[in-house]
Formats: structure tokens, sequence, C-alpha cells
């Protein structure tokens, strides 16, 4: 079954400035009027499915993941709305443009020159990516992570003006997708060490790790900008660019149903400091899973999560209400709104921190 939350560029209700700000591309909220493809279903049925996907880590080596000669980049502005912006933060984030992951893969499919061990990886790849452009989500299938969601860019937009001390903390992006909020983190204090997780292990190859990329060692210098906001970025030194990311991040595909035992913490001290997660309590059938997750990495007494989302979700049932219930029955978390935007669809995002902490 596949779902679009039904969002255009004109419903997200977004001024002059917030375009401004955040660099929101129409093209992505259009894109399938662009796809000349065949039937979502034809190629869903291409896609291997079960109930979910199981949780595990993706093992990344200079071997295990192939780069593209360069990247193309877009940049996103932050300019934080909160009183508290740091001088010292970054003020440009940089992610891969849609078009671009679109080409890599059709660009592996094509290559007479490549040798592939199974050939029909690359076509589940160009279906599945299909799939992913025509749908928000596909329950067991794909969880929207090749779209920068709005709340992502909430999350950046509080990390940047609070001053929340992430010296040689240890973070956990939940549903990460673009991995723009942990990111941020990587960027802004270099003793920090963010993992990543997402449903798809596409996404964190051709989104997640590109995004890291584009942010730390694989930066775009000034010149490399056009006046669009767009810069083509080569790749050189493949080995040593992923070793130095390998350094300070881990990375997860899959369930949230495992996902404990695949991050294998075996002690307390081994927990996150910090928790991030954004557009991810969207249905009400899988916040439980999230929950569980949260309350058993996260590390006592002083641990916080930040939770970004839209106040309602309509026709799945997730949203702000349903979590925070959940939550505040267990007892387990003080939960507070620390951050809101009123619009069309009002976002929020909840702090929790452990009860008598």
């Amino acid at each position: 079954m596949s779902f679009r939350f039904n969002f255009s560029f004109e419903d997200l209700d977004l001024s002059d400035h917030e375009i401004n700000d955040h660099k929101v591309v129409k093209e992505e909220f259009e894109i399938v009027d662009l796809l000349q493809a065949a039937s979502l279903e034809e190629k869903t049925n291409e896609i291997p499915t079960s109930s979910f996907i199981a949780p595990t880590e993706i093992v990344i080596s200079p071997l295990s993941l192939k780069l593209p000669e360069s990247f193309i980049a877009e940049t996103i502005e932050i300019n934080s709305t909160l009183k508290e912006s740091l001088s010292s933060s970054p003020s440009t984030l940089y992610k891969r443009h849609l078009s671009d992951i679109k080409c890599q893969i059709a660009l592996d499919d094509d290559d007479p020159m490549e040798e592939h061990e199974d050939s029909s990886n690359i076509k589940k790849n160009q279906n599945l990516f299909d799939v992913m452009v025509e749908s928000d989500l596909i329950k067991g299938v794909y969880e929207g992570g090749f779209k920068t969601w709005e709340c992502s860019l909430d999350l950046v937009d509080y990390l940047a003006g609070r001053g929340i001390n992430i010296d040689s903390l240890k973070v956990l992006e939940l549903g990460c997708g673009s991995g723009l909020p942990g990111i941020y983190i990587l960027t802004r204090e270099k003793s920090a060490r963010v993992d990543f997780q997402d449903y798809n292990e596409q996404v964190i190859k051709l989104v997640t790790i590109p995004n890291i990329l584009l942010n730390t060692s694989l930066r775009p210098q000034a010149t490399d900008i056009d006046n669009q906001g767009i810069a083509q970025v080569n790749v050189a030194n493949n080995e040593s660019v992923i070793r130095e990311m390998c350094k300070r991040s881990r990375f997860f595909a899959g369930d949230w149903n495992g996902l404990v035992d695949a991050l294998d913490i075996k002690s307390e001290k081994e927990k996150y400091d910090l928790i991030l997660t954004s557009e991810t309590i969207y249905n009400e059938n899988s916040i439980e899973k999230l929950y569980n997750v949260i309350k058993n990495v996260l590390k006592r007494p002083n641990g916080v999560v930040l939770v970004s989302s839209k106040t309602m979700y309509f026709g799945v049932g997730g949203g702000i209400l349903p979590f925070r219930q959940l939550v505040e029955r267990d007892n387990m978390f003080d939960v507070e709104v620390v951050y809101t935007v009123t619009s069309h669809l009002r976002r929020e995002i909840l702090e929790m921190r452990f009860v008598g902490r």
C-alpha cells in the first residue's frame, strides 16, 4: 500500500522569507509530473518485500561504497529564528540534489565497463527509486528518506539557536533520511560522534552519506557555488574521505523493531547522550517501536531526546498528541514543547528528559 501526504508546495504555506532561508526546491514537490515511468504497482511488485526490513549495521568501507566522480549539491541557509543563535555555528548546510541521485543510479545501470556481481540489484535500485519518488511512503518498502522534510529543517534551526552543549556528545539520528540535524552537529563540534539510522539502506548510501561528505571533507568552496545556490563538487581520494567519515559515524538500516540489538550497546556508557528524530511519528502504529528504541538506548540520567513533527498527520493517525500520550503513560520521561511553527501545517519539537534527573 502506498501513501502520499498530499502536501503541495503551496500547501506548505511558507513565506518568501522561509522559502529563501531553507532553499525549498520546488521540483521535489512536483517531481511526479516529470517522471515517465511504469505504474507504481508494477514497480512495487518487482521489489522484494516483507512485513519489515530487519535492522542491521551497514559496514562502510572504500570497497563497499562506490562514490561517483562528483556530487551536485544545493545550499540550505541556516538563519535561526531563536534568540540564542550561536555566532560559532555553521550558517550553511549542503545536501545532494535529487536529480544527482537519479543520475547516479542511471549511470550505474548503463555503465558497460562495470561488472556487477548481481545486475538485478541495479534494476531493483532503479525500481525502488522510482517508487520512492512517486510515493511518500510504502509500508514495508520505503519510509520517505529521499525527501528533505520541513521538520528536519526545524530541528536544525532549533539546534542552531539553542546553546546546547554538544561537546564530545554521542548522538543518534533515527529515521534520518537526509540526515541534516545530525550533520549539523558533526559540522559544529568536531569531537561529537553521530550515528545515523534509516529504514532503507539505499537512502543511507545515496543520500545520508553524500550529505555528510558534502558538509565535512567535501564541503564546497564559495567559488564552487553558482547564483542559484548549486555546486558541483569533485570527489577525490575516496578512500581517505570514507575512512575519516567512519571515524565519527556508524550507519544502520531497517525497522525499529530489533534495532536495539543491532546497535549492540553493551553498557550504559555506550548509550547515546542525544537522540534526534524528525517526521517519524506520522503513523500511530509505529510510534511504540520508535519509543522502545529511545528508552533503551538513551543514556541516564542526563540524556535528551528531540522529536520534531507536525502536530497532526491526516489519514494515518500519528502526530504529537498520540506520541506524547504514549510517553506520558510510561512515566519515564518529562516532555516539553520547546519549539513551535504556527502555519497551515503546525509543527512542534518535543524535548524529552528522564523523570527526576
